[in-house]
């Protein structure tokens, strides 16, 4: 962000500001709504704001004054329950007024509080961006889900407020921000957009209405005047060691951004769409040059939070913000010139609705275009209500001869008119509430804002007035004693008032009197307020006559008979064990005290039982006691017995037995059964069940712990149980066929399996698992001679609970096979060569034996023929022998022929003469 696109909320950038025309402020009241860093009315925390205690904020608070709060706590007896909180539950809440109603002369547009996902240790934040999106795409092609939030980036509550500082469409209109983080250090960086049409979210995806690659552009003329509003969005760089600094964007085609001077506001020089091509994008708008266009705040120390609640830098539940974790920020799109009435498709249209949605959002860095992190919403916002719905109707009556009309829902500001073509209007036409004292048709008009396309609703009056007709009934009896006479009110109201001697004595429908007399009834229609009257003599006198002057002129008198029943006092209600008899009154208790008014004979009660059987052993009787007096009159209370079951059944548990493993543990033969099933009540008690929790393999394999639970239940559901121990033991060793002992070559591979046999059919009465017989050689060398060799092999198999068998196999190594070696060639040499040099004659060579690694060399002894065939020459017969260690002897022969072929010299004596 370049600092040409930043509002930097500083006092000490207030003078360079200044120099510029330019007014900013840290803090301010913005058309009479604090902007100070806290939530509540009548109080500045922060900041300097100029009356306080007349100025609106989020909540009302405790202090005096005159500021409304402009959200709705409705809901904040729930929300603050911290077991509500600890579910990480999102919260939306919406304003405390209807949309765009108008108090002390301020137009309230739209108001939202959320409340986000936490998304810290422990938590999971479902409304978060899980991979790279950016400010500039299509909110459709955002990756969001479920993830973990850096505390800096996490947003918990969410504030958002348009209001215009006056009631006309020519009222600057200012948006009010607020967001509060989890982290109380570094800095954050918040966007507040706002959506011409609807954005939805899914739970996986955003919906957007938005035409222009997901998003609604601002158009203009070539002129530069803007023709239709769009998208916004307030970016703010959440810092704890300096002022907000703010940045406002709008959604424009590139080519008016490239291209285009509007008219109302200028450019700035950054532009982010999706990619380098795509053709819509964010626009920076350059601050304006006089007026307040801007404020905003954070919380340098701790201030209240929402009334209920909210988190703290640890993720905890906490009363108050902590030092920076809460900021406010206020932007006048008035002078910013951005307000959507300045599009010319809007100006003769005061109640149009600029906005769609607002979305809540923090991103990684100060780069517009950095990775998106966290959002909250979108939700609905700047929605202006239709006028009316609907309107309440009245009736014309006994009670209300003047009726009173009024909408459903009264807009403060809205404009209302009310005309009839046959009733009578009594109060002014021009209020949303009128009087009227004809029954007729009645029909409002009704707008947001006088001008605007309103709608008419068309409502009856009726005459409900109508006659009430009241009498009186009773039945004429005689009097044994003085015993109240019982009256009977009846009529077609619904109130009854009963008059003796002039005075009011009840307002019962039916009542009983002592005193002889006149009574009066009055029954009222509640509904239509009319009324009407009925008499009635009571006679205490049955057998005097009545005076004439005394009956009323329908004749209708009443004398009393005896009609009270008996009384008597009825045991208690009361419960017994399963095995004492309901029918001992000494147990259960007898009747008392039985006395009637009139007849001294009255006898004693009786009773008759029903019984209800809940369970085997536990019943239910129902005692109805009874008396009856001479004139029939019976009095009847009822007495409640419960048999009650509440001892468990017994059973003797079996001991604890050890078994060998290949025993069948579930043979009850073997194992023992309970004996002694018995209950105090239940006399068909089923036989005791079991269930096994078996600890294999406990201690080895093979071995294994079984605890048996023994449970028996009586029909009323009193159990007892009991565990027995069952011990499966492994102590016979594994079984497994040895080889023969077996007699091989020397040259043989002793450790070749497949020719000197293996351990098979290894095999375990438990442990399945028994693998294969192992085995250990002890050699003994060279036995009986080099070479040769008996090998001692012992094979073992071991189970896992160290049940062991060993075997032994004799393997024999021999020796059968003679020693090899090259004889040298048969050779004529001259008689006079040394025929013992093997050099000369030839030497045996390659001497080997396939077992005997220490063979010597091969040696020879000669048979020579002399002088044969002549005197001088000869014949060898050389026989080469060579014998291993174990006397296997391998001989060869070789010919050597020695030949005189030199004749023999002398001395020639000289020639001589």
């Amino acid at each position: 962000m370049r600092v040409s696109h930043l509002f930097i909320l500083v006092l000490l950038l207030f003078g360079y500001l200044a120099a510029k025309g330019q007014t900013i402020e840290y803090g301010c009241d913005a058309a009479s709504f604090g902007i100070d860093a806290s939530l509540y009315t009548n109080t500045s925390d922060f900041g300097n704001l100029n009356s306080p205690n007349n100025l609106d904020d989020w909540f009302i608070g405790p202090a005096p004054g005159n500021g409304l709060g402009v959200l709705s706590t409705d809901s904040a007896a729930i929300w603050s329950d911290p077991n509500f909180l600890a579910s990480n539950p999102e919260i939306i809440g919406d304003m405390n007024f209807l949309s765009n109603s108008i108090l002390n002369n301020i137009r309230f547009q739209d108001a939202v509080y959320a409340r986000d996902y936490y998304g810290g240790p422990g938590y999971i934040d479902i409304t978060s961006y899980t991979q790279a999106s950016k400010n500039g795409e299509d909110p459709a092609d955002w990756d969001t889900g479920p993830s973990n939030v850096t505390p800096k980036n996490d947003i918990i509550d969410c504030y958002g407020h348009l209001r215009r500082d006056g009631t006309t469409a020519e009222a600057d209109l200012w948006l009010m921000a607020g967001f509060s983080r989890v982290s109380n250090s570094g800095q954050s960086y918040m966007d507040c957009e706002l959506f011409a049409r609807d954005v939805l979210y899914n739970g996986g995806n955003f919906d957007s209405a938005g035409p222009n690659e997901g998003h609604t552009s601002w158009d203009f003329d070539a002129a530069g005047n803007i023709l239709r509003s769009g998208d916004l969005i307030v970016s703010a760089v959440f810092n704890t060691n300096s002022a907000p600094e703010i940045e406002l964007r709008i959604w424009v085609r590139r080519s008016d951004f490239n291209n285009l001077n509007p008219t109302t506001f200028q450019f700035g020089t950054e532009f982010d769409g999706a990619s380098n091509s795509s053709q819509f994008g964010y626009a920076s708008i350059k601050p304006p040059t006089g007026g307040t266009f801007a404020c905003g705040l954070s919380n340098s120390g701790p201030t209240d939070a929402p009334p209920w609640g909210t988190l703290n830098s640890s993720g905890n539940y906490s009363l108050n913000y902590e030092r920076y974790q809460f900021l406010e920020v206020g932007v006048n799109l008035s002078i910013f010139g951005v307000d959507p009435t300045l599009a010319s498709e809007n100006n003769d249209d005061p109640c149009w609705n600029p906005f769609g949605s607002i979305l809540f959002k923090a991103r990684a860095s100060a780069s517009f275009t950095s990775q998106l992190k966290d959002f909250a919403g979108p939700y609905p916002f700047g929605e202006i209500p239709i006028v009316p719905p609907q309107a309440n109707t009245d009736t014309i009556s006994c009670y209300t001869p003047i009726a009173t009309l009024e909408p459903d829902t009264i807009i403060a500001g809205a404009y209302y008119f009310w005309e009839t073509d046959n009733g009578n209007i009594i109060s002014d036409p021009y209020s949303p509430i009128i009087q009227v004292d004809e029954p007729g048709e009645y029909s409002m008009f009704g707008t947001a804002i006088e001008g605007c396309g309103g709608d008419w609703v068309t409502i009856f009056v009726p005459d409900i007035r109508n006659n009430i007709d009241a009498w009186i009934t009773s039945e004429p009896v005689y009097s044994c004693i003085d015993s109240p006479t019982p009256l009977f009110g009846n009529g077609t109201g619904d109130t009854f008032i009963w008059y003796f001697a002039g005075v009011e004595i009840s307002t019962e429908q039916n009542i009983e009197v002592l005193e002889e007399g006149l009574y009066t009834l009055e029954v009222i229609d509640s509904y239509t307020g009319c009324k009407e009257l009925d008499e009635i003599y009571v006679s205490r006198t049955p057998c005097t006559d009545i005076p004439p002057g005394n009956i009323p002129t329908d004749g209708n008198v009443n004398i009393l008979q005896d009609t009270m029943p008996p009384t008597f006092t009825v045991p208690a209600a009361i419960t017994i064990d399963c095995s004492q008899s309901p029918f001992d009154l000494d147990i259960t208790g007898d009747v008392t005290d039985e006395e009637d008014d009139c007849d001294f004979n009255i006898g004693e009660a009786t009773y008759s039982d029903s019984t209800r059987d809940p369970c085997d052993g536990e019943s239910l009787i129902t005692r109805t006691w009874t008396l009856t007096d001479y004139c029939d009159n019976t009095r009847v209370y009822i007495q409640a017995i419960t048999l009650d079951d509440t001892k468990p059944p017994f059973f003797n548990i079996p001991d604890d037995v050890t078994l060998d493993c290949s025993q069948d543990y579930t043979e009850l033969d073997l194992t023992g059964e309970p004996t002694d099933v018995e209950d105090d009540c239940d006399l068909t008690i089923e036989d005791p069940t079991y269930t096994d929790e078996i600890s294999e393999d406990d201690p080895c394999i093979g071995a294994t712990i079984i605890e048996r639970t023994w449970y028996v239940v009586d029909g009323c559901g009193n159990d007892t149980s009991a565990v027995q121990t069952i011990t499966l033991l492994d102590t016979t060793a594994p079984l497994f066929d040895l080889p023969e002992d077996i007699t091989i070559e020397c040259s043989q591979d002793p450790l070749d399996l497949d020719l000197v046999g293996d351990a098979e059919n290894e095999s375990d009465d438990c442990d399945d698992t028994i693998g294969q017989a192992t085995y250990e050689d002890v050699v003994s060398v060279d036995d009986p001679c080099i070479g040769a060799s008996i090998i001692t092999r012992t094979w073992s198999l071991s189970d896992d609970c160290g049940n062991e068998t060993v075997l032994v196999q004799k393997i024999t190594l021999i020796d059968t096979v003679a020693p090899l070696f090259d004889l040298p060639d048969d050779i004529t040499i001259q008689c006079t060569d040394d025929a013992s040099d093997l050099d000369l004659v030839g030497d045996a060579e390659n001497e080997s034996d396939d077992c005997d690694h220490s063979l010597g060399q091969a040696t020879y002894q000669d048979v020579v023929s002399a002088d044969d065939p002549c005197i001088g020459a000869s014949i060898i017969t050389r026989t080469w022998s060579l014998a291993d260690d174990c006397g296997n002897e391998t001989v060869l022969v070789q010919t050597i022929t020695l030949i005189d072929t030199v004749p023999p010299t002398f001395d020639l004596p000289e020639d001589i003469t």
